[in-house]
């Protein structure tokens, strides 16, 4: 699980998760294996109808767990 949070540098935009009427607040998702996009939408919110300035895309890719491979340590690398 990772917990997703974003703000925007100006006053009258806000960052939505995962959709421009998404939600502006820190937000928890969970990760499925392999590819996981979540895309954040930059709105402009000074129009009756929010609009998409910018948007940015954060690509997670979470591998499988193998069975038999020793835990990680950092130290080893």
């Amino acid at each position: 699980m990772v917990r997703l949070s974003a703000q925007a540098q100006n006053c009258q935009t806000e960052v939505r998760i995962d959709d421009k009427y998404g939600p502006t607040r820190t937000t928890n998702y969970t990760l499925g294996v392999g590819e996981n996009r979540i895309t954040f939408y930059v709105v402009d919110i000074t129009h009756t109808e929010p609009w998409v300035i910018n948007t940015y895309t954060l690509v997670v890719h979470r591998l499988a767990i193998v069975r038999g491979e020793p835990p990680f340590d950092p130290t080893s690398q």
